[in-house]
């Protein structure tokens, strides 16, 4: 769930961006996919996690994909070995506010 309004005075006055971490059971990158909202983000950056059995995807979101409230979100991964998605966060950053 999103709580951000991306139509209000601030995140007009200070564009936010988005990231959203996956983190999986591969330890090396795969073609995983991201979609949220209907929209298919580009492809992910990969690195490992903090355990050998480990590693997370990092895509970047685009805010106008996202909505405030429920979001809607489909991990894909390819059918060659098995990928489980352990967790999954979603960042919002607003720039430092001008002095």
């Amino acid at each position: 769930v999103v709580g951000d309004d991306f139509a209000s005075p601030v995140a007009k006055a200070r564009p936010p961006t988005a990231r959203a971490e996956v983190l999986t059971n591969r330890t090396e990158p795969a073609d995983v996919a991201l979609t949220v909202n209907g929209v298919r983000l580009g492809k992910p950056a990969f690195r490992p996690g903090d355990r050998k059995d480990n590693g997370i995807f990092a895509f970047d979101v685009p805010v106008s994909a996202l909505k405030r409230g429920v979001n809607e979100v489909a991990l894909t991964a390819p059918a060659k070995g098995r990928t489980a998605f352990v967790d999954f966060v979603l960042r919002v950053d607003y720039p430092n506010a001008r002095k």
